[in-house]
């Protein structure tokens, strides 16, 4: 075999992008670098050799990137998990934005960075990449919130900060994320809106929510990513294809942590029970059906009689009906309170009003106004008689949710993740990080800041699998 050891072929097979030490080796050399046409000649002859059809795998796809409302890092674990399985993509993170101290803290911790919370609207002169993501704010489109939208004038028009920056650095690739409902809101105008300020600027887009089980995880979480190109846009169906085995709960317990912070009494109300019949019950009083467990049916405010339990679902159920808001003369809300001659009317036995006194004291109920909307908002309409109302929501109590180790966990939230418990090892507990972790795809290695809450950090994050699966769309 014969070595190049021309440094004028080397110089040319650099220039034209192909250098490769294994095809220098095995190709033979001009000796007279002294006839620098006969060599460059040569050299064109062998690069286009029909013979020549090794890879070049010496030739790396550097891209940077930008990650925009970076929160703990789930688009950069993404990318670097597409890279591991990629290697001849080589990314570069030119530039992290998030304003939240928290999330940017514990982005830092992991990733070794110094990068200060920012506010997007004074990200400017950015040097070039080709690859913007951004799981920009989803309050405003979430169907647990407002969903004002683009009226949401801190919050969602954000969005337009992203197109600005695009418009200034135009990059090759975006990658967006948002709630799923962003996709229903008005009626899909609001995401079509966005779809077109970004086909106005050059971008071929596309869109797709995908589901985080569809990627293997034990979470049941739908978001809805936005793709654009400035070639040809990437097809949503691909995604389709990216199925990989999927997980349970009891795939994702950590079976050493046998600790327990729920409160005693809570605790020993719930453990009383035979522990299978908890499995992916919720605890609220607000909700009927099932797979509910009320306050009043583990005597948890106190003890109850049977025919109080018998009023209080009662009372739960009437409280939705839109007759009564058009007897209180206020626009219907799911879950107005009755006055005891409205409760007469579907439930009236003696000792009725000594029930409902007993109820309130001990906290099953409420005693309130009913409530009007004014300007947008609920407000008291005090002119209105008091009426009886169910008081205790999913959040009033230690934890809302008993997953059920055969299946999915709900979609975590910033306001209930800490909500959600498994049964392990006798006892009865809240998510740990290793387990939000596997629920959410990040390894298991992450580490979280001192002054960070962890359930609030993994209700506003991507899930890295997802992205990764979306870039081998993209790249691979």
């Amino acid at each position: 075999m014969v070595n190049y050891s021309c440094s004028t072929c080397h110089k040319i097979f650099k220039q034209k992008g192909h250098y490769d030490s294994h095809l220098l080796r095995k190709r033979p050399c001009v000796k007279d670098d002294t006839i620098d046409k006969l060599i460059e000649r040569k050299v064109e002859e062998i690069l286009q050799s029909k013979t020549h059809t090794e890879p070049n795998v010496n030739i790396l796809k550097h891209i940077k990137y930008v990650d925009l409302f970076a929160g703990i890092g789930g688009f950069r674990y993404g990318i670097e998990e597409f890279q591991r399985k990629n290697p001849k993509f080589q990314f570069e993170c030119i530039k992290t934005v998030d304003i939240k101290k928290d999330a940017l803290n514990t982005y830092n911790l992991n990733f070794g960075e110094e990068n200060k919370p920012c506010d997007i609207r004074t990200v400017k002169d950015l040097p070039h990449f080709e690859l913007l993501c951004a799981g920009f704010p989803c309050q405003p489109f979430s169907s647990a919130g407002k969903k004002e939208g683009f009226d949401d004038a801190t919050r969602g028009n954000l969005i337009y900060e992203v197109i600005r920056i695009c418009t200034e650095s135009n990059p090759s690739f975006l990658v967006l994320e948002n709630v799923s409902n962003i996709e229903k809101l008005q009626n899909g105008a609001i995401l079509q809106r966005i779809i077109q300020e970004f086909t106005d600027i050059g971008y071929a887009m596309s869109y797709k929510t995908i589901n985080s089980m569809d990627v293997g995880l034990a979470q049941d979480r739908e978001r809805t990513f936005i793709f654009g190109t400035k070639t040809t846009a990437v097809s949503p169906n691909i995604i389709l294809k990216l199925q990989h085995s999927k997980q349970v709960i009891s795939d994702i317990i950590d079976v050493s942590d046998k600790h327990t912070d729920i409160p005693k009494q809570f605790l020993d109300t719930l453990l009383s029970r035979d522990p299978v019949s908890l499995y992916g019950m919720s605890i609220k009083d607000k909700r009927g059906g099932d797979k509910n467990l009320h306050s009043w049916d583990i005597n948890y405010h106190g003890t109850t009689t049977t025919r109080q339990r018998d009023l209080l679902n009662a009372i739960l159920k009437e409280r939705r009906k839109k007759t009564w808001a058009k007897a209180k003369e206020i626009v219907w809300m799911d879950g107005m309170p009755l006055t005891t001659p409205e409760i007469e009317t579907f439930t009236k036995y003696t000792g009725l009003q000594d029930d409902l006194d007993d109820l309130t004291e001990k906290g099953y109920l409420t005693l309130e106004h009913p409530k009007d909307l004014v300007d947008g908002k609920r407000e008291y309409k005090e002119t209105s008689p008091k009426g009886y109302n169910i008081c205790k929501g999913k959040l009033s109590f230690p934890i809302s949710k008993v997953l059920d180790p055969k299946g999915y966990c709900p979609t975590l939230t910033a306001t209930d993740s800490s909500k959600l418990a498994v049964y392990n090892a006798g006892t009865i507990r809240r998510l740990n990080k290793t387990e939000l972790c596997r629920l959410c795809g990040f390894p298991e290695r992450l580490k979280i800041a001192d002054s960070a809450n962890m359930y609030d950090l993994f209700g506003n994050m991507v899930c890295p699998p997802v992205v990764t699966s979306i870039l081998e769309c993209i790249f691979g």
